[in-house]
């Protein structure tokens, strides 16, 4: 279900006989398809929050650092890839330290 975006993902949640055929042919199923569902739409809020905490912050002037930390292969690059998806590429910087 990841290859879907949170439109497609909605038009099929709305649309309660297409989940019902999808989950009676085992083509999903209905409790997993609502945890990525809410997870796509909680991940979407938060996003539309951070590009509105970034505009603040440029016309404000100011700077932020946020440092992840973690061991390799613990999902730090998913997770920077995540947040900084739909920041202004402009106003971000990411660097790996040493």
């Amino acid at each position: 279900m990841a290859e879907y975006d949170l439109n497609e993902l909605q038009k099929i949640y709305e649309n309660k006989d297409v989940l019902n055929y999808l989950e009676q042919h085992g083509i999903l199923e209905i409790k997993k398809f609502n945890d990525v569902y809410d997870y796509e739409k909680e991940l979407y809020e938060l996003q539309v929050k951070l590009l509105k905490l970034q505009y603040e912050i440029i016309e404000k002037g100011k700077r932020v650092l946020i440092i992840f930390e973690g061991r390799d292969a613990a999902g730090k690059g998913g997770t920077i890839g995540r947040v900084t998806q739909y920041l202004n590429p402009k106003k971000v910087r990411v660097v790996a330290l040493p």
